[in-house]
């Protein structure tokens, strides 16, 4: 059964409760339910809204086998299943032998094939790859079918035609995305919560506003998103709910201009960007995102 098959089956759970007494039309057997979902579910194009995947040549230029499937989400579920994180590095390492490898990620693996992100990877194994589960018995195979896949026109038959993904909104930092398969989501984070007066001088080059005042820096921040739609961005993404309060309270400009003199007045380890001025600049990033029509 494939992930959209197994979707189909909840739905199917429902729909079969509906009265047997629904009109027919008459000399004719309609399909059951379920295959008739699953062939529009099959024919179904679509977009992937959320993203991380490096462009193509980039990919294929690196030695990968299977164990590269967990250079990222499926990686924490080994680490909660104890593996330690020293070992992690040593299973990313393509350059060390496979079965060496092997012997540090079993036992873990064991504890972690249940979760959402293992399932994925089996699903993957299975309809990408034709292994039919990843243990002892079809690890080397699925490693050499990975391998041997990693050439150009990967992502056209992953992506495109066996996903039907006809394209992906990447959020990779940078619009400089291959449009066959990705269109560009952008961070202005650094606006919002700068890491230090480094960060406003790179703002400063990259926009060629000198930042001496608050208006200075929303000017900065508007030249910074205007550039970033010229260049393909459909779509604004801040991912500091990992850092702060999603609570962004409305601040009245003094406040903010004087957080922002205070901020500037202090450097090094000193540095200090409070919560009014960040509160300030989200704000500000909602706003301008708006007029330039780009969902946020």
């Amino acid at each position: 059964m494939t992930r959209r098959d197994l979707f189909l089956t909840g739905a199917v759970g429902v729909a079969t409760a509906a009265p047997r007494s629904q009109p027919r039309s008459k000399g004719t057997k309609p399909a059951p339910l379920f295959r008739r979902l699953l062939r529009e579910a099959r024919q179904t194009f679509l977009i992937d809204t959320h993203e991380h995947l490096c462009n193509e040549d980039a990919r294929v230029s690196q030695k990968v086998d299977f164990f590269h499937w967990f250079s990222h989400y499926a990686s924490c579920d080994l680490v909660s299943a104890g593996l330690p994180p020293k070992d992690l590095e040593v299973i990313r390492d393509a350059n060390r032998p496979l079965e060496e490898r092997w012997k540090l990620f079993a036992p873990h693996w064991q504890n972690a094939r249940t979760t959402a992100y293992a399932k994925a990877l089996l699903i993957a194994a299975r309809d990408l790859y034709g292994v039919d589960d990843i243990n002892e018995r079809t690890y080397q195979t699925l490693s050499e079918r990975v391998a041997e896949a990693n050439k150009p026109g990967l992502y056209e038959w992953v992506l495109k035609k066996q996903a039907r993904i006809q394209v992906s909104i990447a959020d990779v930092g940078t619009t400089g995305v291959d449009k066959r398969f990705f269109v560009p989501a952008i961070r202005f984070d650094h606006f919002i919560i700068p890491g230090s007066r480094n960060t406003i001088f790179e703002i400063e080059k990259e926009t060629g506003v000198s930042v001496h005042s608050l208006d200075d820096f929303v000017e900065a921040l508007h030249k910074a998103m205007s550039k970033a739609k010229d260049s393909g961005m459909v779509a604004v993404k801040s991912g500091l709910a990992y850092a702060r309060t999603l609570n962004y309270e409305r601040v009245s400009k003094s406040d903010a201009e004087r957080s922002f003199e205070e901020a500037m007045r202090s450097s090094g380890r000193e540095w200090r960007w409070e919560k009014p001025l960040q509160d300030f600049m989200m704000h500000r990033i909602a706003q301008a995102a708006g007029e330039l029509g780009v969902p946020f």
